[in-house]
C-alpha cells in the first residue's frame, strides 16, 4: 500500500514539473515573439530614417548641381565654361567663357556660349552665341559710329546666312548674306525714300533680274547691272497698263508724264 502511494506521489510531482516547464516555455515563447516584434519595429524605423536621410542628401546634391549648372557648362573633358564679366582697355564682355581646369580663376579665356560684348573705341555692341571666341549662328550687333545694325546668322563672327542689315539712313537689306555682304537671288531692299526692290542682289548692288517699285506704285521689271536697268523690261503704272520697252527709252520723267496722261484718260 505504501509503495503504491509513493508511486502516485512521484507521478503527481512529475506532472507538476511538466506543467511548470510547459508554462515557462510558453512564457519564454511570448517574450521571444515580443522581442522579435520590437526588432522588426526597430528595423522599420532604421530603414525609414535611412531613406529620409538619403533623400535629403539627394535633394541637397541636386540643388547644388542645379546652382552649379547655372554658371557652369562642361565643354569636353579638359575644359569648362563659366559665367564671367571681363573688362579690358578696349572692350567689355559679359557672358560664358571657356577656361582650362588649371585656370579657373583666370580672367582670360575663350568666349563660348551666350554673351554680350561692347567695343569701346568704335562704340559697337554685339550679342549672340559664341563658339571658340567667334559668333556662330544667330547674333545681333549695332554700330554707334555708323548707326548700322544687323540681326541674323553669323559664321566666324561674319554675316553669313539669312539676316537683316539696316543703315542709319533707313535703307534695309534682307536676304542671304555671304562673307558679310548681301548675295541673294530673292533679296528684298527697302530704301529710305520708301522705294522697294525685290530680286537678285550681289556685289553690293542690284544685279540680275528684279523688280523696283517706286513709292507711287510705279514698277520696273527686268534685268539690272551695277544698280541700273540693263536690258528690255516692262514698266507697270498704277492704272495696271503695261508699257513694254527698254529703260533707255523711258526715263523716270517720261514715265511720270505717261502715268499722268493715263490718269487723265
Amino acid at each position: 500500500m505504501t509503495s503504491r502511494n509513493s508511486d502516485h506521489i512521484e507521478l503527481v510531482d512529475v506532472s507538476k514539473d511538466l506543467d511548470k516547464l510547459r508554462t515557462d516555455f510558453q512564457r519564454m515563447k511570448r517574450k521571444v515573439h515580443e522581442l522579435q516584434s520590437k526588432l522588426d519595429w526597430y528595423e522599420r524605423v532604421v530603414k525609414t530614417v535611412g531613406m529620409v536621410i538619403f533623400l535629403i542628401f539627394v535633394r541637397i546634391a541636386i540643388t547644388h548641381e542645379r546652382k552649379e549648372n547655372l554658371n557652369h557648362v562642361r565643354v569636353g573633358n579638359d575644359k569648362h565654361a563659366v559665367y564671367k564679366e571681363v573688362e579690358t582697355s578696349n572692350s567689355w564682355y559679359n557672358g560664358m567663357m571657356v577656361l582650362s581646369k588649371k585656370a579657373k580663376n583666370d580672367v582670360h579665356g575663350v568666349r563660348h556660349g551666350f554673351g554680350y560684348e561692347y567695343f569701346k573705341e568704335v562704340n559697337c555692341k554685339m550679342e549672340g552665341y559664341f563658339q571658340n571666341d567667334k559668333v556662330e549662328g544667330y547674333g545681333f550687333w549695332a554700330s554707334g559710329e555708323s548707326g548700322s545694325t544687323y540681326r541674323g546668322s553669323h559664321v566666324n563672327s561674319i554675316r553669313n546666312g539669312h539676316g537683316v542689315f539696316q543703315k542709319a539712313n533707313g535703307d534695309r537689306y534682307e536676304g542671304r548674306f555671304v562673307d558679310g555682304h548681301l548675295n541673294d537671288t530673292f533679296a528684298k531692299v527697302t530704301f529710305a525714300n520708301h522705294s522697294t526692290y525685290i530680286g537678285s542682289f550681289y556685289n553690293k548692288m542690284l544685279n540680275g533680274h528684279g523688280t523696283y517699285i517706286w513709292p507711287d506704285g510705279t514698277q520696273y521689271k527686268g534685268n539690272w547691272e551695277d544698280g541700273k536697268p540693263s536690258s528690255e523690261g516692262t514698266f507697270l503704272v498704277p492704272i495696271f497698263r503695261s508699257i513694254p520697252g527698254s529703260f533707255e527709252e523711258y526715263s523716270e520723267i517720261m514715265l511720270k508724264e505717261e502715268w499722268e496722261r493715263a490718269r487723265k484718260q
